[in-house]
């Protein structure tokens, strides 16, 4: 090799050892930058020319590549659980938000409310006729009511900062596809520049916090970003995403892909992320206890306001609603042929596959398809269900509620008629005026008429208290019945065959009796005069008709025939039981409501009544309430699931935590800089290049003395 070969080496070995020693830097100056990926650097030599004498040693050194440290399944892996664990903590957060609304850690919680609310009713039992009780009953009912009210509209303040938060979000995500577009055409153009390679991965991780993607590359190394498929990033070009809410509240999220064409939904194919999170927390969690703080304030309005109503206050009148929340539940398109008076909740459930979805309730005096008989009348009814497409947002076409679907009850087919429909978890009684509503023999036109009952999503948050003074409080039950001699005894018979008839006579106990107690009197009289068979009977008074009905259980062997002509039942209208119908009552549980009775009025508030606060009260612990609980232990199944839900939300998030701590200190063991590897080296390669430059001095040393040399 001849001395200028030796120049060459030296020259490799010194612009090879600075790169070296510019890499080593460039990790050092970005050990703590966030998302750099260490580059490394690769030498090789550079071999002798092939008329080279046997032996020669090469021509130096030269660098092959620079490499990045990058491991593509261990991006993959921390894009994946990153995705996750922002999901979990997002949704930590939310729940924690959520669980505040149902706090019970101090006394003043919601179901304290509850508790002290009934309670208070029962203290007028106690005392019907004490001011302090009816003032603090009113008192405990506006603050039951305010915290129901309150605990509403948390929720859908929640709700509202859950959108505006997805919308920000979704502007960070256009904001990071438009830079990685950018990007993509950059290193198109420029293949080795790696940092913008980090920059770009940075920006594809946090996308994916937000919301789960995933990338590929093609030839030129540019990526494409997707969401459950949908390009968001396409090589050199973006594509915006939107987040807005339709018609009925619920969010969604869509993808422009071009101006022509509509806007692409991708709301379903999310799957991860911070709007993952605020999907479900919004949509499904938070809308899950909505409804069921909903079905609670419907229902204890429907118990109480159905007492209320049936009640006497202190001024005497009746009729007057408690809680004011359940006028806005049902919007009536026929109101005069008939009116819903009751509208509750039997299942939580209800609307929770769809809470937008609406029924219509049609009656008509025709059969028809989807349609059911009301008893033996000439009334026929069909509910009819139509739920919100929120993919196309459109209603979809009204569908029937199978007829095996809807139960229908009768309180009485006397005038007026109240019929109860119950379906899909909701129950509904109807007030039939009976010109309108009646057999088919009594109408004039044909009938027809619709009902549309529409879930008030905003139950909870409207609930108040409508009565304004204690005195309203409708604590009596009222018509009290005196039974003395004088109207204590009903003539019946078992045997309708013999000639002449042989009675029986029933004697009803002395006393005072609220019409609720006087149907157990009357019927423990007539069992007890029947002592021959002991048939067993059933009667119910109505507090909408305020009538009695007798029923001839099943099972009984002999039909009943109750002497209602006799003076003796009648009394001269002192007890004044009366009916039009004086047939017998069959065997085997048939209907005895033509069978009604009225009973004398002694006082309409006698001082003392406190039948109704006490039925009121007693809603405390009926289980059928709501879903077999009773209000305390319903509304507890709420605070119970948030609990859960928030538990569960804490226990995910801290193992995604742990699980990407360990997967970024795995990626740390490739990617990472370690200053004291780099520090070797520095020394390693700023030893290299002081070794290079010697071999110049000593090329040069060599070169100086030839030179000398020829010159002698």
């Amino acid at each position: 090799m001849s001395i200028g070969g030796l120049f060459d080496i030296a020259r490799s070995g010194l612009i090879s050892t600075r790169r070296a020693l510019e890499v080593a830097g460039h990790n050092v100056a970005n050990a703590a930058t966030p998302g750099y990926t260490r580059q490394d650097i690769v030498f090789e030599s550079v071999s002798a020319s092939a008329s080279s004498n046997t032996g020669a040693s090469g021509r130096g050194v030269r660098v092959a590549q620079i490499s990045r440290m990058y491991d593509s399944f261990n991006t993959f892996q921390i894009r994946t659980e990153k995705s996750n664990l922002a999901y979990w903590e997002e949704y930590k957060t939310g729940m924690m938000r959520v669980e505040s609304v149902f706090n019970e850690a101090n006394d003043d919680g919601l179901g304290s409310n509850i508790n002290e609310f009934f309670a208070a009713w029962n203290d007028v039992y106690k005392n019907p006729t004490g001011y302090a009780e009816r003032s603090l009953l009113l008192n405990k009912s506006e603050f039951l009511s305010t915290r129901i009210a309150l605990a509403g509209a948390n929720l859908n303040n929640e709700r509202n900062e859950l959108l505006s938060s997805s919308q920000t979000l979704v502007s960070e995500v256009n904001k990071l596809t438009t830079e990685i577009s950018t990007l993509n055409y950059k290193i198109a153009s420029n293949p080795g520049m790696y940092d913008l390679q980090d920059q770009r991965d940075n920006l594809v991780e946090n996308i994916n916090k937000i919301v789960k993607v995933s990338t590929f590359a093609d030839s030129s190394n540019k990526y494409t970003v997707l969401v459950g498929g949908i390009p968001i990033v396409d090589a050199a070009r973006s594509y915006d995403m939107s987040a807005s809410q339709d018609a009925v509240g619920i969010m969604h999220f869509k993808i422009e892909l071009s101006s022509t064409e509509p806007l692409r939904e991708i709301t379903s194919s999310i799957e991860g992320g911070q709007l993952k999170s605020n999907i479900d927390l919004r949509d499904t969690i938070i809308i899950d206890k909505q409804n069921r703080l909903n079905a609670l304030a419907i229902n204890i309005s429907d118990y109480v306001n159905f007492y209320q109503k049936q009640g006497y206050a202190l001024d005497g009148s009746t009729g007057n609603e408690f809680f004011k929340v359940n006028n806005a539940l049902v919007t009536t398109t026929n109101p005069a042929a008939g009116t819903i008076t009751r509208f509750n909740v039997t299942d939580s459930d209800a609307f929770t596959t769809d809470m937008h979805t609406q029924y219509t309730i049609d009656y008509s005096n025709a059969a028809g398809a989807g349609y059911q008989q009301e008893g033996t009348s000439g009334i026929y009814w069909r509910v009819r269900e139509t739920t919100w497409n929120s993919t196309t947002q459109t209603w979809n076409a009204i569908a029937d509620v199978p007829v095996a679907s809807v139960t229908l009850t009768n309180d009485s087919n006397e005038t007026p008629n109240f019929r109860t429909l119950s379906f899909q978890g909701i129950s509904v009684r109807i007030d039939g005026a009976q010109g309108a509503v009646g057999v088919a023999g009594s109408l004039k036109n044909a009938l027809t008429g619709t009902f549309t009952i529409n879930q008030n999503k905003n139950a909870a948050m409207n609930m108040a208290v409508k009565i304004n003074s204690p005195n309203l409080i409708a604590a009596a039950a009222g018509d009290w019945v005196t039974i003395d001699s004088s109207n204590d005894t009903i003539r019946f018979t078992e045997d309708t065959t013999a000639s002449p008839i042989s009675y029986k006579t029933a004697k009803i106990a002395a006393g005072n009796y609220t019409r609720y107690q006087l149907a157990a009197a009357v019927k423990t009289a007539l069992e007890g005069a029947d002592t021959a068979t002991a048939n067993t009977y059933t009667v119910a008074y109505s507090a909408a008709t305020k009538k009695y009905t007798i029923t001839n259980d099943a099972g009984n062997a002999n039909p009943i025939l109750l002497d209602w002509q006799s003076s003796i039942s009648t009394a001269a209208g002192a007890l004044g039981f009366y009916t039009t119908n004086y047939s017998p009552i069959a065997v085997a549980g048939s209907s005895t409501s033509d069978f009604a009775v009225y009973p004398r009025l002694s006082s309409t508030n006698k001082a003392g009544d406190n039948i109704n606060a006490g039925l009121i009260a007693g809603i405390a612990s009926d289980t059928n309430f709501l879903n077999g609980y009773n209000p305390i232990t319903f509304y507890r199944t709420i605070v119970d699931d948030v609990a859960i839900e928030a538990n569960s939300a804490n226990v995910n998030s801290t193992f995604y935590k742990n699980l990407v701590e360990q997967l970024e200190a795995k990626r740390q063991e490739t990617s990472g800089v370690s200053l004291d590897e780099e520090a070797i080296n520095l020394v390693k390669y700023q030893k290299q290049f002081q070794a290079a430059a010697k071999i110049i001095s000593a090329a040069d040393d060599l070169f100086a003395t030839l030179i000398n040399s020829v010159g002698r």
